[in-house]
């Protein structure tokens, strides 16, 4: 969510995550980067695996230096992904990617995501008696049918994620989440989660943008076990 003091804009943040039961012990595959200026997430290629390789090792490397790259090129997302992966090129795996850049003296966000970790974003209502509007989601970079663009071991060149730049606002609400959320939930259900959220938790007790995390990940989780619901991806 976007918030303003007497400062400039900056993004005050919350995350959730729910690895799969089988990667539980190791705390999942999925990584991410999270400060007032930027946002970012992997999402470690689980084949990987089958060749005794931890996919979550590449994942995390790369929002590691991720956040070490924000430190010398604070407003270009691609570049800070680019030079990421370059320096985790002797880690073998490949992961999706996005960052999320707050460029808070033109009030906008600049993106750059590779494959299929994507962004939402909803603004409140003008009004008390509106309703929300979901103002942009980010395309995904498939190959072909769950196949990802990915940087990494014999994977896809980092410069090839799509950048986007958009205008943004106090109370924006950012959704940032590797597959494991969109494959599972439509961008109605998640707009509903976030109304809930806006009109009866948002001012009480329950306020943390953390605990709108929670609730969008536990739903994403249980709408997984549900083998009687046609989901996104399919």
């Amino acid at each position: 969510m976007l918030k303003q003091t007497l400062s400039p804009l900056y993004f005050l943040f919350g995350s959730k995550v729910i690895p799969h039961p089988d990667k539980r012990a190791k705390g999942g595959e999925d990584a991410f980067f999270a400060s007032e200026r930027a946002l970012a997430v992997a999402d470690g290629v689980s084949t990987w695996s089958e060749d005794g390789v931890d996919p979550a090792l590449y994942s995390r490397a790369l929002m590691k230096h991720v956040g070490q790259q924000l430190a010398t090129n604070p407003l270009e997302p691609k570049p800070v992904l680019v030079e990421a992966a370059a320096a985790v090129k002797d880690i073998i795996g490949t992961s999706t990617a996005c960052v999320l850049i707050l460029d808070d003296q033109e009030n906008c966000i600049r993106s750059a995501n590779l494959g299929d970790s994507v962004y939402m974003v909803f603004r409140p209502p003008s009004d008390e008696t509106g309703q929300s509007s979901i103002i942009h989601v980010a395309k995904c970079q498939q190959h072909e049918f769950n196949y990802p663009f990915q940087c990494g071991t014999k994977g896809d060149d980092p410069n090839e994620a799509e950048e986007f730049k958009m205008d943004v606002q106090v109370d924006d609400v950012i959704v940032l989440a590797t597959d494991g959320l969109w494959d599972n939930m439509y961008p109605e259900e998640l707009q509903e989660i976030y109304e809930t959220w806006r009109i009866h938790l948002s001012q009480g007790p329950d306020a943390s943008v953390r605990y709108l995390a929670m609730m969008i990940a536990q739903q994403a989780y249980q709408d997984s076990l549900d083998r009687n619901r046609m989901p996104p991806f399919r």
